[in-house]
């Protein structure tokens, strides 16, 4: 039976920070599409593997999942895993930091410009709009077909992006149900801001109770 596929390729030569090898979880709020409305959260996760990155041959004893996935969910099992226990945004230690504090670590400690970091950081949200667009007609006739909108429907994406020694960004891939449990202090203060932007951002709009229930009994008959 044949079964649709997805090819990627490897990215061999990542930025890497302290040695480390570390993807970027990005927010997406997307409250229509069809017109296209993205609201890209400006705060997010770096997180990182627990063994130190280096290119190995395929068969290689040395290779490690440790070393070349950066997911949570496998290297919080690393003995190597440095878990926070603080909220504090601006802190680059433990194997998750906020994207404020990578900014930070990239111009204090890599010498980078505020331009430059202000760059990397465009061009991640280039990559996260191209993304959605190569989706959204897709996505625009499941929604007809369910006749959704604005008012009754909006979604928080994770969208998952790796630079490369170069700094140029790569998609990973978009999580439609990013996982929003809290394993720190700063996963909460980071998801919190998150939820609170959100639900301001899309607002509920207000009903009339007892006229709602009147014309719904006068559509039972």
């Amino acid at each position: 039976k044949t079964k649709p596929g997805l090819v990627q390729a490897y990215l061999a030569h990542p930025y890497l920070i302290n040695g480390f090898k570390f993807d970027m979880r990005v927010y997406v709020v997307a409250t229509s599409f069809n017109p296209l409305k993205l609201y890209i959260f400006n705060n997010g996760l770096a997180r990182f593997s627990t063994k130190p990155y280096k290119k190995v041959k395929r068969n290689s004893s040395n290779r490690s999942r440790y070393m070349h996935l950066t997911n949570y969910s496998v290297n919080k099992k690393s003995s190597n895993f440095k878990a926070r226990t603080d909220a504090d945004l601006d802190a680059f230690t433990g194997s998750k930091w906020s994207l404020f504090a990578l900014w930070r670590f990239l111009q204090e400690r890599q010498g980078m410009s505020q331009d430059k970091v202000a760059g990397v950081w465009k061009d991640i949200k280039e990559v996260v709009l191209k993304t959605f667009i190569a989706a959204e007609s897709h996505i625009n006739v499941q929604t007809s077909l369910l006749n959704l909108s604005s008012s009754n429907c909006f979604e928080i994406w994770g969208v998952d992006v790796l630079l490369d020694r170069n700094l140029k960004p790569w998609l990973i891939e978009v999580n439609t149900c990013p996982d929003m449990s809290a394993s720190s202090p700063m996963d909460r203060a980071i998801k919190g801001a998150l939820f609170t932007d959100t639900f301001t951002l899309v607002g509920i709009e207000l009903c009339n109770r007892k006229a709602r229930m009147a014309q719904l009994m006068q559509r039972l008959g």
